[in-house]
């Protein structure tokens, strides 16, 4: 065999080799290349939706300054006529019938010239003298050409424990409106009564006697 029959099998001899170099060194560089641990990353917190508010674990708020809810004042009279400004004749002091609640009270409408009106003042008279302190009897004036003066001397003279006093217009005119007009015509001897509670009840009309008056105070909370 000579030379030039031979260089046909020493390429491929040399192209093997080199082959296997490169694999090696591809082999050898893989093997050193080292992988760090990867840190896990911590989960982050979640970010409240903007404008969301913040669960918190806060104690529920003291009610200590918290202010009590108001006692019960009992009954109010609110109707206008009851709200009207009266001057008691015999002393010249204000009132109004409803500084008198949570008493029994009884009101009259009359007028001086009017005879009934003094009978039911009689029979008034003797029912409180059987009644406690806690009954008011207010007899109201509603005759438009008398005065305080002509009334306190009425009273006197029929020894009537009353108050007294000249209705005026505007207390006329609230009465007539809840009650009717028959309530300004004295003959009909009108009189309602006020209990504790606040409850208010006219009464028919005519003359009631003093064991009548007793009755309905009793029925409206009188000792």
């Amino acid at each position: 065999m000579n030379d030039r029959s031979a260089r046909p099998l020493r390429l491929p001899a040399l192209l093997w080799v080199v082959a296997v170099i490169a694999a090696a060194c591809a082999t050898g560089t893989g093997s050193a290349t080292t992988h760090e641990p990867t840190e896990t990353p911590t989960a982050a917190p979640t970010a409240a939706p903007s404008g969301a508010p913040a669960t918190t674990n806060a104690p529920a708020p003291s009610t200590s300054g918290a202010p009590e809810p108001s006692a019960d004042t009992g009954p109010t009279l609110e109707q206008a006529w009851a709200q009207v400004p009266l001057v008691n004749v015999r002393d010249g002091s204000t009132f109004r019938v409803a500084d008198f609640v949570g008493k029994t009270v009884f009101l009259e409408n009359m007028a001086i010239w009017c005879g009934n009106c003094r009978t039911q003042q009689r029979e008034a008279t003797k029912a409180v003298g059987r009644l406690g302190d806690d009954v008011v009897f207010i007899v109201l004036d509603v005759e438009p050409s008398e005065d305080g003066a002509a009334l306190a001397a009425y009273a006197e003279q029929n020894g009537f424990p009353f108050i007294y006093a000249v209705a005026p217009r505007e207390y006329s005119r609230a009465i007539a409106a809840e009650f009717g007009d028959l309530v300004l015509a004295p003959p009909t001897t009108p009189v309602w009564v006020i209990g504790k509670d606040g409850r208010v009840t006219f009464t028919p009309s005519g003359v009631k006697s003093a064991d009548e008056l007793v009755a309905l105070a009793r029925e409206h909370g009188a000792s």
